[in-house]
């Protein structure tokens, strides 16, 4: 009995020891080189010694350093690996993105710079970089996969911009997991802004408690969210992401169009004064002089989300508004700067000319003709009778 225990031991011991690889089980070279790589502390591929055993080294080598007892040395084969031409996708791959041990990593590249990584993001990291699917349904598999089994990648919150998971129900609770992980904000965000876009109400208290800890961080997917799950608790919320994005001098223009619209609309079907009051020093902002037609365009988004949304709330804000003045307002604005425009291009196209021997310069073409301008509109217009008779000017 004692001998049979005895040689499960050591079948176990032997079995256990077959898993794993130590430096010693390599060649005296590649021993060296190994030692040396280690010793150095940080995970890099671009250095000279990186370089030299990644020509160096064998197949049959790559597959024991991803078994290394080492996690930089599994890191470096985990590049050296995936990062080959020939790779292809397996279960290996799959295995080697569970590595949650943690190397220092030198980033190479226009600069330089350390971070912390686990293994299992390197290999992952790699292969998101490769332009590897042919089709979308095996594309559409791998994100799936990463989703479900490997939540905790950051590469996996990186994917999710990649997926239509939204006509995939079965990838909810992933994307609730990770929506809820210990990240950092920018990272977390992709997943919050995932899981806003399903409009589930039960997730309100998950989605208000992160945007509550980063009002510096605004999505469109929240605002909508918010559009179709109205809730007083988020009206603080609202006002911080205004005291960010509305009363700070370095974005005026508040956010990108297609945000800020969505921005105004999730406020105007609140009956809150605050939230109008926001509202209305936005509009302010969009009738300081000098007017132009992207301010003009504002405006006239702004009377059309209050048209559509139809808040009774909101009446007396409209009430002296007129679309139709505003419009006139932005077709004249429009010529006056396509006017600009021309004058602009046609004193720049001279300037070269006089800088520049026609030998050694193609003549640049002439500048587009500028919209023709009517009667009605110059007598009523200054600037516009200014900038015509500059363009009669130039053209004689």
């Amino acid at each position: 009995m004692r001998k049979v225990i005895l040689l499960l031991i050591i079948y176990a011991f032997s079995n256990c020891k077959s898993n794993t690889y130590s430096i010693n089980d390599f060649g005296t070279v590649q021993h060296k080189d190994l030692v040396e790589y280690v010793n150095n502390g940080i995970f890099r591929t671009c250095g000279v010694l990186e370089n030299k055993i990644k020509q160096e080294i064998s197949p049959n080598d790559i597959e024991k350093l991803l078994k290394s007892e080492h996690p930089l040395l599994r890191a470096l084969a985990s590049y050296i690996y995936v990062s080959n031409d020939n790779f292809r996708l397996n279960e290996k791959f799959y295995e080697l993105l569970s590595d949650t041990a943690i190397v220092n990593e030198m980033a190479c590249g226009c600069g330089q710079y350390q971070q912390n990584s686990a293994v299992g993001e390197i290999a992952a990291r790699v292969f998101s970089m490769k332009k590897y699917f042919k089709d979308t349904k095996s594309e559409k598999i791998h994100l799936t996969r990463l989703i479900l089994n490997y939540p905790h990648l950051n590469v996996t919150f990186d994917q999710l911009c990649k997926i239509d998971y939204l006509g995939m129900p079965e990838l909810y609770s992933g994307i609730q997991k990770m929506a809820q992980m210990n990240k950092s904000p920018e990272i977390k965000a992709k997943a919050i802004e995932a899981l806003a876009r399903y409009q589930k109400h039960e997730d309100t208290t998950i989605i208000f408690k992160f945007y509550g800890q980063n009002p510096n961080i605004i999505s469109k997917s929240l605002l909508e969210f918010l559009t179709k799950n109205p809730n007083g608790s988020f009206i603080n919320l609202l006002q911080l992401f205004a005291h960010h994005y509305l009363y700070t001098s370095f974005n005026r223009d508040f956010l990108i169009e297609g945000t800020r619209n969505a921005y105004l609309k999730c406020i105007s079907t609140f009956d809150n004064n605050n939230l109008q009051n926001i509202f209305s020093a936005i509009w302010d902002i969009q009738n300081e002089a000098p007017m132009d037609s992207y301010k003009l365009n504002n405006q006239l988004n702004m009377l059309e989300i209050i048209k559509d949304n139809n808040n009774p709330f909101y009446q007396n804000f409209i009430r002296h508004k007129n679309m139709n003045t505003i419009q006139i307002a932005l077709n004249e604005v429009k010529i006056a700067e396509a006017y600009e425009e021309y004058i602009r291009s046609f004193k720049n196209t001279e300037r070269i000319k006089l800088l520049y021997a026609k030998q050694y310069f193609d003549e640049p073409p002439p500048p587009p003709p500028p919209p023709p301008m009517e009667k009605k509109v110059l007598a009523k217009n200054t600037k516009l009778k200014v900038l015509y008779k500059e363009f009669l000017a130039l053209a004689n």
